[in-house]
């Protein structure tokens, strides 16, 4: 990427947020939305699984028959402010499901701008995941809300490396450790979407097979790096899983070997 390329995008796409009418519009939205949901899930009365859920709330634990134990830890935090009421077995779930569309927001934002964000945030109000499903106390809350905030953490992560001022697509010394804790973070957030719902797995799956496809030359040097294997056998936890999948995968891996790798040595731009 040119200089004059990453200037145009930082001067369109990193508005402040007092400035922008779009992004104003689509706090506006989100908020409005929100209110919405708290008020009919505080008058709908609780569907079969959502009782199901909230006897898991009155006996904590990691894990349950169906499902990994944050949706009774969001209902639980909700009982205790509000009581065994609908308002307090939805009141997390539902802000959770907010919190998702702000992250997707917020990803879109920062990849295209305030307009997108705005759009970002109508086009999922109005889905019926989010317009129904979200007033419901359900794992999906929980886990899609992990998965957007994973997926905005990405994104940060991606743009520092393609922004670099040495070698675009590759994060510099300087530029590594802003980038390492970007997915770390990400690692965070999938963790918390696998404590939500197992099938959030195949998220961190996706985003290291699209890595690996782009960068080929980076299976053998990084994926199965000695360290890697040392923190996988280290840490077997489902958080610990998680950022150590999105940290294998990330571009600034501080495994990389000094020399270079067979399947490298063919590529001209690195010469």
């Amino acid at each position: 990427r040119t200089p004059e390329w990453r200037e145009q995008r930082t001067s369109e796409n990193f508005n402040s947020v007092n400035d922008s009418r779009a992004w104003r519009q689509a706090l506006t939205i989100l908020g409005l939305t929100t209110a919405l949901r708290l008020v009919i899930g505080a008058v709908v009365p609780l569907f079969p699984d959502e009782t199901y859920y909230w006897d898991w709330s009155r006996g904590l634990q990691p894990g349950y028959f169906d499902h990994p134990g944050m949706i009774a830890l969001l209902v639980k935090g909700g009982t205790l402010i509000f009581g065994s009421t609908p308002l307090g077995v939805r009141f997390f779930p539902i802000l959770a499901g907010s919190a998702t569309t702000l992250a997707l927001a917020l990803t879109a934002r920062t990849i295209a701008g305030d307009a997108a964000g705005r759009l970002a945030v109508l086009v999922f109000v109005v889905m019926p995941i989010s317009a129904a499903g979200f007033i419901l106390a359900t794992p999906d809350a929980p886990m899609l809300c992990a998965l957007a905030w994973t997926i905005w953490a990405v994104v940060h992560a991606l743009l520092i490396s393609a922004d670099s001022d040495d070698a675009p697509g590759h994060a510099s010394e300087r530029e590594r450790p802003k980038t390492l804790w970007w997915w770390a973070l990400a690692g965070l957030f999938i963790g918390c979407a696998m404590a939500s719902k197992f099938t959030s797995v195949f998220v961190p799956i996706a985003i290291a097979i699209a890595w690996l496809r782009g960068n080929p030359s980076s299976i053998s040097r990084r994926w199965w790096s000695p360290s890697s294997r040392r923190t996988a056998t280290a840490a077997p936890s489902s958080w610990a899983l998680g950022a150590d999948i999105l940290r294998c995968a990330s571009p600034a891996s501080s495994t990389r070997p000094p020399m270079r790798t067979r399947c490298s040595t063919g590529s001209s731009h690195e010469n």
